[in-house]
């Protein structure tokens, strides 16, 4: 379990790496780079906003909707 906790933690360390590697390639400030690692949420613009919020709502509502059906089924 430990290991694949350090595994996870190294992934997302390099993966947070290259994210910074390429805004510094595409000549985008580190500062602001940074911003946009630590809040990816304040770069994107409206559609794509509505976009993720869809995909949480779908991703909410399978789950509910088999926990209210098995729900009702214990009830009858």
């Amino acid at each position: 379990m430990l290991k694949i906790i350090i595994i996870f933690i190294l992934f997302f360390i390099l993966m947070q790496a290259i994210l910074i590697l390429m805004d510094i390639l595409l000549s985008i400030p580190l500062q602001q780079s940074l911003n946009n690692v630590i809040n990816p949420f304040s770069v994107l613009e409206a559609g794509e906003k509505a976009i993720i919020l869809l995909l949480m709502n779908i991703c909410l509502a399978i789950p509910l909707k088999y926990y209210f059906k098995l729900l009702i089924q214990k009830k009858s």
